[in-house]
């Protein structure tokens, strides 16, 4: 789900700095768990959504909710130290922070490194998803995790008081895996697991049909997703509910929202600096797989990207699923920042900044040694 770093990958004993609380780690079975969950979800290949935004008016659709933790009072204007939109089934900061070992996510880990602070009980984080399984699943490891808030709703660059989203349910998900042979459960498996977290907002995801005749053929089970009801927020109202401004790491996976969500956060930030206050991230994490470009026009990526540079980021890492990106601003003051980013080197050079690096096969390139390296 998530670009990936060359720190200190190699060195199966090294301890992280964000301690999964009361538990210690075995790290090579930890980093080894983390990419099976990660294949799995991608069985199926990219799934992406397109056609015009489903708005719900069946009375079988549950109620959307927007809903944040109520024992949650905001952060008084402070700034938060994560983001995390598109929560799905793994690789949340909640699990990483209070969950198993089993659950641990050595991206999510990576990232955490870049903020000021290492005690999970005094880190501001924010986690929001629009499937209700998803938000109401991490409740219990949330709560040992005092200033962590979670939230009901999807992001983009509107407000929208209720809109569509198709889920894959857990007990459908159940379900479906008891429905088969033994046999064939584990690879059934890995396909469900990979649409269970590409849940859609707006309309029934169009490769659907597709996924669910391959079911049908290869299983004998046929796929069917429930319908649910989720409020739309933009960027700067999910600031104003929580009441915070900023935050040092923004982390998007929102299935071909990412650039809608980049323009909501550019339009929040620019009205936060007339105001006199600094809300823009220090880091940023977005899906550039091609799914914003086939629901939204193809260039939608590279506009966003554009936009991004032209507010003062730069890309210092990316992948063929990710984009990574860092403030100048950010950058030029924060000595702890710049050593986090200097981490990441080319492994074939060593050298950490001709940026961007590109991470290929859990490879680190600069740009003239992935030339040379396709080359060769």
């Amino acid at each position: 789900r998530h670009s990936c770093s060359n720190i200190q990958w190699h060195d199966c004993t090294r301890e992280p700095r964000h301690r999964i609380i009361g538990k210690p780690l075995g790290m090579a079975s930890v980093f080894s768990t983390a990419r099976t969950q990660r294949n799995a979800a991608r069985a199926l290949g990219p799934l992406v959504r397109r056609g015009e935004a489903q708005l719900i008016d069946d009375k079988h659709v549950e109620k959307a909710t927007g809903d944040s933790d109520s024992s949650r009072s905001g952060y008084g204007g402070q700034r938060v130290h994560m983001v995390q939109i598109g929560l799905g089934t793994f690789a949340t900061v909640v699990q990483n922070l209070a969950g198993e070992a089993s659950e641990w996510d050595p991206v999510i880990a990576w990232l955490l490194e870049s903020t000021d602070e290492a005690r999970p009980d005094q880190l501001r984080i924010v986690c929001v998803d629009p499937v209700r399984e998803h938000v109401q699943k991490l409740r219990r490891l949330a709560a040992k995790l005092p200033l962590v808030t979670l939230v009901e709703a999807a992001i983009s660059n509107i407000n929208v008081g209720a809109m569509a989203v198709h889920v894959l349910t857990k007990g459908a998900y159940e379900d479906l895996l008891q429905s088969v042979p033994e046999h064939q459960q584990e690879e059934l498996e890995m396909d469900l697991t990979y649409i269970r977290n590409m849940s859609c907002v707006g309309a029934e995801h169009p490769t659907l049909s597709l996924c669910r005749q391959k079911a049908l053929n290869k299983y004998g089970v046929d796929i069917k997703l429930d319908l649910f009801a989720t409020e739309v927020w933009t960027y700067g109202r999910l600031c104003q509910e929580l009441e915070f401004c900023g935050c040092q790491v923004l982390l998007i996976d929102a299935e071909g929202h990412d650039a809608k969500i980049l323009q909501s956060l550019v339009e929040h930030c620019r009205e936060q600096d007339a105001c006199g206050q600094t809300a823009w991230p220090d880091v940023i994490v977005f899906e550039s797989a091609g799914l914003c470009n086939q629901q939204e026009g193809s260039e939608s990526e590279a506009l966003a990207l554009r936009q991004m540079e032209d507010c003062g980021y730069t890309v210092f890492l990316r992948n063929h699923m990710n984009t990574d990106m860092v403030s100048q601003r950010a950058l030029q003051r924060t000595p702890r920042l710049q050593k986090w980013v200097d981490a990441v080197y080319c492994n074939r050079c060593q050298r950490n900044r001709p940026w961007p690096l590109t991470l290929f096969c859990g490879t680190c390139y600069c740009a003239d040694c992935f030339r040379s390296w396709n080359a060769s």
